[in-house]
């Protein structure tokens, strides 16, 4: 076989959206499917990009149906095979990935051996091996938490596999969001998916600092479209704030009951108009022949078209809403942006609690983690919560606490670096990727009181666990020179003052993490928790429009349930008592019950990724001990001889 010339590696999870449910009740074959097939509209895009000339490269894609249930088939001991046989999702998995197999095998010949089209079942091969019962058991939560289904980060445990099958290969991996590679109509018809240069930069950016004699370990990522923004049509554009930042703008929205009233009408006779086209389609085209088994299986298709139908209603109908709720004063505060210029105030807003929306790195926007990050902290995946930023803004905190990462600010002659964005920052502003944006085509309220907004808010507790001090999330040249000095010295530290940091700094030099020292931890992570809460608390009630409350603003004081009676929300928002004083010191008793049962969660989760870390050089072992060329991930995979052999 012909050695694969290979400059990068792009990784990313593929989502299967409903293809999988389709499957599942209708047996819908891939060629109808339309996730699917908007992956095959992409193809040719794909072959010209990854065949492009001096930047050749592969493609990871994972699709994650059957991961949980194959997770606990190993902790069973079970074999690929008696999953397979049992596993709806395994075989749905295992019949898209043979589809497009087939697909390129006779039209796409050239990108056959570039895209690594990755399902649960490659991960039977790697684990599946697994004896140790005991440490079999424990691998279901380390990957995918310890509740039902997978987690946001889950399939960021895929990406650092194929990170340890290509050490020391010298060819990068970046993560990429499906939505940023794949654009449909903005760019499936490009020979190279328009993003050619974007690789090119990002390989610059990866030898400056591999080749850099201060670095080590590092992390960096492209930027998503924040310059739309400079432009003035753009400034009150919901879309374009959305397209420019990785933290959704949502919290923002203003809460206008006149409108939402007016949304849900629209919803329901639009659903109404839609119920009665296709039951007039039906009964003109009834045919008397059909069996009853044909009968049910039509009534099927149809409801389920009418799921679909129902579906693109809900979201256009809500996307409407929040273009016309949407706020730019709001959306600035929201970001902690003090002027015109997109510039990050040095306290407010959600850089101050969270992530900073200019400095943080993006996960989907080309993330690169160097090899010896890669080795020395696995992936968040054993949260049993989606958290935000849990995969990029607080996983580079974590390494910078934990002292990995090194910022390159002198020469070997000790003279002060020329500015070069590719090299100065781990969010490259120079290098902006697009990305299509995804609609919500469930009710935005119940998304953003119930999913988003609790997901963020444990994002910031985490982030307050992890970095001890809100200066060190910016840039030196956004802070006065007092406040330069204080982050200076909070770096200079051999010890992080991050409560989370420190304690993994501990246990991972002495090799245990004691009973004692859990408790303790426990106890310190709630009283953290308890502060930050506070302080997002004041600063979300705060955004407000005069009279005329935000979601993040009704959420905060414990409104939500209130506002939305027709719903039925888990979150009434931080607090139950939605009169309690901004100026109140939080304590568990405050709490909402979700909120309250979420906290003691993250805590849990947090004291068992130390447990996690410490248990990870064994994966690194156990994936790193498979021969080289018989995984799907690895650049000498033979599919030929796979092939033949299967």
């Amino acid at each position: 076989m012909n050695p694969l010339s290979v400059r990068y590696v792009l990784y990313t999870h593929y989502p299967e959206g409903s293809d999988w449910e389709k499957y599942k009740e209708l047996e819908t074959p891939p060629d109808k499917l339309e996730g699917v097939q908007f992956l095959v509209r992409h193809l040719s895009g794909l072959r010209g990009l990854l065949t492009w000339p001096g930047y050749e490269g592969f493609l990871v894609l994972f699709y994650s149906p059957g991961l949980s249930e194959c997770l606990e088939g190993i902790e069973e001991q079970q074999s690929i095979e008696e999953l397979q046989e049992t596993c709806k999702a395994l075989e749905f998995a295992k019949t898209v990935h043979d589809y497009l197999n087939d697909l390129m095998r006779t039209e796409y010949q050239e990108l056959l051996p570039r895209l690594r089209f990755i399902t649960a079942i490659d991960l039977h091969k790697i684990f599946g091996r697994i004896t140790n019962s005991a440490f079999a058991d424990r691998l279901k939560g380390w990957m995918v938490g310890d509740t039902e289904g997978i987690r946001y980060d889950s399939p960021k445990i895929v990406e650092a596999i194929v990170r340890l099958r290509l050490l020391g290969s010298g060819v990068p991996v970046f993560r990429v969001d499906y939505d940023v590679l794949l654009r449909d109509k903005d760019n499936r018809d490009k020979k190279n998916l328009e993003f050619s240069s974007t690789i090119g930069s990002c390989l610059m950016a990866y030898q400056l600092r591999r080749d850099s004699p201060n670095l080590s370990s590092f992390i960096f990522s492209a930027s998503y479209d924040h310059k739309i923004l400079r432009d003035p049509r753009a400034t009150d554009d919901f879309h374009a704030w959305g397209q420019a930042y990785a933290t959704r703008v949502f919290p923002a929205l203003r809460f206008d009951k006149a409108l939402i009233t007016q949304t849900l009408h629209t919803i329901n006779k639009q659903m109404d108009e839609a119920s009665r086209s296709q039951a007039h389609e039906e009964k003109t085209k009834a045919a008397k022949d059909k069996t009853p088994e044909e009968e049910a299986k039509q009534k099927a298709a149809n409801e389920w078209d009418l799921k679909e139908a129902g579906r693109k209603i809900v979201a256009q109908a809500w996307d409407s809403y929040a273009e016309k709720a949407f706020s730019a004063p709001l959306a600035r505060k929201f970001f902690g942006f003090n002027d015109e210029q997109f510039v990050v105030s040095e306290s407010g807003g959600i850089g101050e609690i969270g992530a900073h929306p200019m400095a943080s790195v993006i996960s989907g926007a080309m993330l690169y983690l160097s090899d010896g990050a890669i080795l020395d902290l696995p992936p968040f995946s054993n949260f049993s919560l989606n958290v935000s930023w849990i995969d990029d803004h607080l996983k580079y905190c974590l390494h910078r606490e934990l002292r990995h990462l090194r910022r390159p600010t002198l020469d070997t002659d000790g003279r002060e670096l020329k500015r070069n964005d590719l090299l100065t920052y781990s969010k490259i502003d120079n290098v902006i990727v697009q990305k299509a944006g995804r609609k919500i085509d469930k009710d935005l309220r119940w998304y953003i009181f119930d999913v988003y907004l609790p997901t963020l808010l444990r994002g910031t507790m985490l982030d307050a666990w992890i970095t001890p001090d809100p200066l060190l999330k910016y840039r030196s040249e956004e802070l006065t020179e007092e406040n330069r000095d204080a982050c200076r010295e909070l770096i200079e530290r051999s010890q992080s003052g991050g409560l989370l940091a420190s304690a993994l700094q501990r246990s991972l030099a002495a090799c245990r993490f004691t009973r004692k020292a859990r408790v303790n931890l426990e106890t310190k992570l709630k009283h953290s928790a308890l502060k930050r809460i506070t302080q997002v608390r004041q600063q979300w009630a705060a955004l407000r429009d005069n009279e005329v409350g935000t979601f993040a603003s009704i959420w905060a004081n414990g409104q939500a349930r209130s506002y939305c009676p027709d719903l039925k929300l888990k979150y009434s928002g931080i607090v139950t008592n939605p009169n309690l004083a901004l100026d109140q010191e939080l304590t568990i008793y405050h709490l909402s019950p979700a909120v309250s049962e979420d906290l003691n969660q993250l805590i849990k989760d947090a004291c068992n990724y130390i447990d996690w870390t410490r248990d990870w050089p064994t994966i690194v072992q156990v994936v790193r001990s498979i021969e080289q060329g018989t995984l799907r991930t690895d650049l000498n995979y033979d599919h030929e001889r796979a092939q033949s052999s299967a």
